[in-house]
């Protein structure tokens, strides 16, 4: 085990039961979600699959059918 762990783990000791079975549940979330995005990177189709979403995406960039949620740019004029 990593001390970063390790701290994270002694830092979590020290709360109330129920949050500690807060951060063990966020940790078995993460490791599953982890598991799954492997598996799914794993199988030979998912390039593909990837990069036909990539495209489908590029073209609805290019045409505009997309909106910006970049809360940093200012809001585009519809008329």
């Amino acid at each position: 085990m990593t001390s970063l762990l390790e701290q994270a783990f002694a830092m979590a000791k020290q709360s109330s039961n129920e949050r500690q079975d807060l951060v063990a549940q966020a940790v078995f979330e993460t490791l599953d979600a982890e598991k799954e995005w492997e598996a799914k990177f794993a199988d030979p189709q998912s390039e593909d699959i990837l990069e036909r979403s990539a495209q489908a995406t590029r073209k609805k960039i290019e045409g505009e059918k997309v909106f910006n949620f970049d809360p940093s740019s200012p809001p585009r004029k519809t008329e």
